[in-house]
């Protein structure tokens, strides 16, 4: 929730300072691009991360796409008791 209401604004509203830099705040006489820049580069870092962990979280399963087709579907496989598979909700 956070990356999708907190980060990704902040990162859209200094892309977008960044393109007119004329809109950027003064601040303690530096000029606000430099404030705008440490943001940007610190909130699109940490998004990468965070992309680079589901991406890595995605492939740990017992193949590199079974956990993505259960991302898409819905449904996972597991083993029944009886050793039979059936898929359910996870």
């Amino acid at each position: 929730v956070g990356v999708i209401y907190v980060a990704m604004p902040i990162l859209i509203a200094n892309g977008l300072v960044f393109m007119m830099p004329e809109l950027a705040v003064d601040v303690f006489d530096y000029g606000g691009v430099w404030l705008v820049a440490i943001l940007h580069y610190t909130v699109g870092y940490f998004l990468f991360i965070f992309m680079l962990g589901h991406i890595y979280l995605a492939t740990t399963g017992e193949t590199l796409s079974a956990d993505l087709r259960s991302m898409i579907t819905g449904w996972v496989e597991v083993e029944a008791e009886d050793g039979q598979r059936k898929g359910e909700r996870p």
